[in-house]
């Protein structure tokens, strides 16, 4: 039987995994992405108490959406029997779905 790592059975990894899932990577801290074995942004790492969708300007959160739109559009119009597209569209669609989501949540959007 195979062991998991120590790390998968802390509080704090299934606490940071679980705002990972519901608040995206807009919405973690940067002891959030420790917590899961993740090296954080160097800009999260100079404001340990923000998210980067605090830290975004208007001019970035912009870029973001209008960047993750465009690449799911692409990805819509490709070929639908490539497996690389089958399982990036849907973590794509996820990530902007999150993200727009936490950015009105604190009125950032």
């Amino acid at each position: 039987m195979k062991k998991t790592s120590k790390m998968f059975d802390t509080e704090e990894f299934k606490k940071a995994s679980e705002r990972f899932e519901t608040l995206g990577s807009l919405g973690v801290l940067p002891a959030d992405h420790k917590a899961i074995g993740s090296t954080p942004p160097q800009r999260l790492l100079d404001n340990p108490g923000k998210t980067l969708g605090e830290l975004m300007s208007d001019e970035e959160i912009t870029y973001w959406i209008l960047g993750n739109e465009k690449t799911i559009k692409q990805f819509s119009e490709a070929d639908p029997n490539n497996s690389f597209i089958k399982t990036a569209l849907p973590d794509l669609k996820k990530t902007l779905e999150l993200g727009k989501k936490y950015l009105k949540s604190i009125d950032r959007l």
